[in-house]
């Protein structure tokens, strides 16, 4: 049973008891379209503001409360200042599986845990270098049942116009007792063309169907000939977080060198560490001909994070060419010109 175990963003380190700190002092490399994105809405990160644990996560049992503490710091050189804490609905970015706070207006789902929390208290005063402790109170309502319930804890400057992203703490439950399903579906798979030896990128959209968050998940991606045999293989960069019921998150895998001579088929399958196949999904290439897909973001419900991929593609989109005159709208060459013209903006 785990009563008070807090884990870290990465879903490999699920050890109990793993205190690490959350917030916007560390760099992590983002996807060219949600770097966009964040320019596009020019959110700037609370700067010195750490939160710790990282994510809290905890076995509940229905009618039961609890209240695991959190402990926010200010950095020696920040000005002190008043903060806010808040509960929203949890999301993902459908482009690398970021956590991402989604309102209270579309957090509408059946596995969301936001109601079940309050943070006291809501308000805290910190100096430069100092440091306060909160508790996070959850109450499990009694007729709770099955599966994951989730949460984020909001931490940001005092007042709506500070223009700062927040400090965002993942909460996951897991009713005990349950029935945990963990089920998913390959809504799209995006692939670019193979010229003259180029490294073939495969992205495979994944949605978590189930009833519990999904730690671990590996894609792997098979290229076949004619006869089925496996010609070459390759192991997709799984998002870092958790998969969250309801979200739609990218797995990137890259063939190194193209696509082998014969190859007619793509195998993409998501599973878990412990060899359960969640999803496969197969797609036809023709032999001998480059091949390409536009790539196009799966809609989620939109929080923090889709909105940012949103405004994203709607400001790359702005600067891609038309397609010269002839091109039938929406037909293979219509796309291949467009989505070729995408992949140049990005890598210029």
């Amino acid at each position: 049973m785990r009563m008070y175990e807090f884990r870290c963003h990465s879903a490999a380190e699920r050890g109990r008891i793993s205190l690490t700190f959350a917030g916007n002092t560390r760099t992590k490399a983002l996807v060219p379209l949600l770097i966009l994105g964040a320019l596009v809405l020019g959110a700037q990160p609370v700067s010195g503001l750490t939160v710790g644990p990282a994510n809290i996560t905890l076995d509940v049992r229905p009618g039961q409360a609890y209240d695991p503490p959190l402990l926010v710091s200010l950095g020696p050189g920040e000005p002190g200042s008043s903060f806010t804490l808040g509960v929203s609905g949890l999301g993902q970015s459908p482009l690398d599986g970021t956590y991402t706070a989604i309102d209270a207006a579309s957090d509408t789902g059946g596995t969301s845990a936001r109601t079940f929390i309050t943070v006291d208290p809501a308000i805290i005063q910190l100096k430069p270098g100092g440091s306060a402790e909160v508790k996070a109170v959850i109450r499990v309502p009694a007729d709770a049942r099955d599966g994951g319930r989730y949460a984020a804890i909001q931490v940001r400057p005092e007042g709506t116009d500070s223009g700062q992203s927040p400090v965002l703490i993942p909460v996951l439950l897991t009713l005990e007792g349950g029935n945990i399903t963990e089920t998913g579906e390959i809504t799209t798979i995006t692939f670019t063309s193979n010229q003259s030896g180029a490294d073939f990128q495969v992205g495979t959209f994944f949605q978590d169907t189930g009833n519990h968050d999904i730690p671990g998940a590996i894609n792997t991606v098979d290229l076949e000939d004619m006869r089925g045999a496996v010609v070459a293989t390759a192991r997709g960069v799984s998002p870092e977080n958790a998969l969250i019921p309801g979200q739609e998150v990218q797995f990137s895998a890259t063939v190194k060198g193209g696509i082998p001579s014969g190859v007619v088929k793509l195998v993409s399958r998501i599973g878990k560490d412990d060899g359960t196949l969640l999803a496969e999904q197969e797609e036809s290439l023709q032999a001998g001909e480059s091949m390409g897909s536009e790539q196009t973001l799966p809609v989620s419900t939109p929080g923090f994070g889709a909105t940012l991929a949103i405004l994203a593609a709607a400001a790359l989109a702005s600067r891609v060419k038309r397609p010269p005159p002839g091109l039938r709208p929406g037909s293979f060459l219509d796309r291949r010109y467009r989505y070729l013209n995408r992949q140049k903006f990005i890598r210029s």
